[in-house]
């Protein structure tokens, strides 16, 4: 499965709070992405992310491509962090 292949792509915004303090959870969120490009927002001080991941619907040529949260969960008594996405409903 390759997800560029199937254009299965969206984009993820990402504070600089979370890049300055939560690098941990950056890091298991971009594990699951292909990143594509980077844009720097300077008026929410966030980087826009486009990406590819099997998590994410395809995307048919001309289409808008959505916008997906990433949501984090902690394992009881683990150390391993779960991630999973949910595309942004406008």
């Amino acid at each position: 499965m390759n997800p560029t292949q199937e254009r299965r792509y969206g984009k993820i915004t990402v504070s600089r709070d979370m890049v300055k303090n939560r690098a941990e959870y950056l890091q298991a969120v971009l594990s699951n992405v292909v990143v594509l490009q980077t844009e720097y927002d300077f008026i929410s001080d966030s980087t826009i992310y486009k990406c590819a991941s099997s998590h994410f619907d395809p995307v048919p040529p001309g289409d808008i491509v959505p916008e997906y949260i990433a949501y984090l969960s902690c394992k009881p008594d683990s150390f391993q962090l779960i991630v999973w996405f949910e595309r942004i409903k406008l």
